[in-house]
């Protein structure tokens, strides 16, 4: 039997190889990486999850769901909990599931091997992932349990300590604002206080945002020929040093760091480990959305896509980069 047709909820998605899937950072070329990155506060919301699937299915997709994902689960004290509830909804389709590699150790092969990763999927991670969703697609839950009583148990306190060391956090996101800002022009400023969405992707996109990416890499030790090549081209690097650029940016945007609340700088840079967007941000454009841009004057793309008519316009703009 289909597997999208036992149900409602499933018969919304179709199996399907077409469609082309493309990077739609900093970068105006194709992505080799045919995965949607899901972020935990997502995964509990039925519609969302449907369309998340319905994504996959039609344009080929899988959903990854990358290593500190297990670290979010384990904030609340409650991990078993907190996994069962957020992964319910994926476990009938575990086929479509992935786990990430650890994000450091991808990182670090991009340096070392002086090319992006190929691979961003670990096999065994994603074997014993997806015999945790089958458990708790059957009712059961001895996968999970064996997580949560071993690995768990012995490494996530030591990391939890680190991610929720705010002060650090903070005085991080603040050298970068003080770093960003000291190199932004007057109009410029006005310009992104006007329109924060807006200026956050024209930076990340400009000449500056790849400096910043170009430099950081340099500091990470590449040499200059490698830094080229993982600016250049699509790379783990690249989008972990764009994304922490572009919360820097944020918050030259909003004014400044002072008087925020420290926590939530763990927060942000926790998104940024994970490589999923933080609250702030407004969501990906998702495969319908840009269907809809495609095929729809602006005015009618915005109606139905719920963007501005200036995100709208933007989006259009990139995807015929893309082309």
């Amino acid at each position: 039997m289909n597997r999208f047709a036992e149900n409602p909820v499933r018969s919304l998605s179709k199996m399907s190889n077409s469609g082309t899937v493309r990077h739609s950072s900093t970068h105006s070329m194709p992505w080799p990486h045919r995965f949607i990155t899901v972020d935990q506060n997502q995964l509990r919301h039925p519609d969302r999850i449907a369309r998340l699937l319905d994504d996959c299915c039609r344009s080929g997709l899988h959903v990854l769901l990358p290593d500190g994902a297990f670290l979010e689960f384990a904030k609340s004290g409650y991990f078993a909990d907190t996994t069962r509830q957020s992964l319910r909804l994926l476990a009938p389709y575990r086929e479509l599931v992935a786990a990430g590699c650890k994000l450091s150790h991808l990182m670090s092969s991009e340096l070392q091997g002086r090319v992006p990763a190929i691979k961003l999927t670990h096999d065994g991670a994603t074997e014993f992932l997806r015999s945790i969703l089958d458990d708790l697609d059957h009712s059961e839950d001895a996968a999970l349990l064996r997580l949560a009583n071993g690995p768990v148990k012995e490494l996530i306190p030591p990391a939890l300590d680190v991610w929720n060391d705010h002060d650090r956090n903070k005085k991080l996101v603040q050298g970068l604002h003080d770093a960003l800002k000291a190199d932004m022009p007057s109009d410029q400023l006005k310009a992104l206080r006007r329109s924060p969405d807006e200026g956050i992707a024209q930076w990340t996109s400009s000449l500056a945002g790849t400096r910043f990416i170009f430099q950081g890499l340099k500091r990470r030790g590449a040499d200059d020929a490698t830094a080229y090549e993982l600016t250049r081209t699509p790379s783990v690097n690249a989008g972990f040093l764009s994304a922490l650029a572009a919360l820097a940016v944020y918050w030259v945007a909003k004014g400044g760091v002072e008087g925020s609340k420290n926590s939530g700088f763990s927060g942000d840079l926790t998104h940024k480990a994970r490589g999923t967007r933080p609250p702030w941000l407004n969501p990906a454009w998702s495969a319908r959305e840009d269907r809809i841009v495609r095929s729809k004057t602006p005015a009618e793309a915005a109606r139905l896509t719920g963007r501005t008519l200036s995100a709208v316009k933007n989006r259009r703009n990139e995807l015929r980069r893309e082309r």
